[in-house]
């Protein structure tokens, strides 16, 4: 995820764990050297520091697997805290293994999460609007984060 949170260190990658305000622990990555542009803001959620139980367990951030909705809002809600976002700035990917590629604009905050996806089959999203949250899923795959400090645009893709 490309996401509004700073944190600072000399490591190529952190593993760093914030506490919400109910005292919830929710573990993250995130690359110093991005953060270092100051154009962009990223985290790296694992599967820790969720409300999702059983095979869901515990920060699952999917609505197309059969988790309860009101738990994967919670474990939505808990990675805004963490990244000092409104919700209603995500932009989530509806991801196919396929090579599209969304251009996200203001008026895509809140796709997938507050309101209802417009698009599918797209797995990158890409933007120069500041602080939209683009959202994509890895699992397995790789998730690829782009910077093009020229023309102040990031972009996010699942790979894989």
């Amino acid at each position: 995820m490309i996401a509004l949170h700073r944190h600072a260190s000399d490591h190529p990658m952190n593993l760093c764990t914030h506490i919400t305000s109910q005292e919830i622990s929710i573990p993250y990555l995130q690359f110093p050297e991005l953060e270092a542009l100051g154009m962009i803001h990223h985290v790296f959620s694992t599967r820790l520091g969720g409300s999702s139980r059983g095979i869901f367990e515990s920060m699952n951030l999917s609505f197309t697997r059969g988790d309860r909705t009101e738990d994967v809002r919670e474990n939505y809600h808990r990675i805004a805290s963490l990244m000092e976002a409104p919700e209603d700035q995500f932009v989530l990917s509806m991801q196919t293994h396929t090579t599209n590629i969304r251009t996200v604009t203001s008026q895509d905050a809140g796709m997938g999460l507050t309101k209802p996806l417009t698009y599918q089959d797209v797995d990158g999203l890409i933007t120069n609007v500041p602080g939209l949250v683009l959202s994509i899923f890895a699992a397995d795959c790789t998730p690829l984060l782009f910077v093009d400090p020229v023309h102040h645009a990031i972009g996010a893709s699942h790979a894989g």
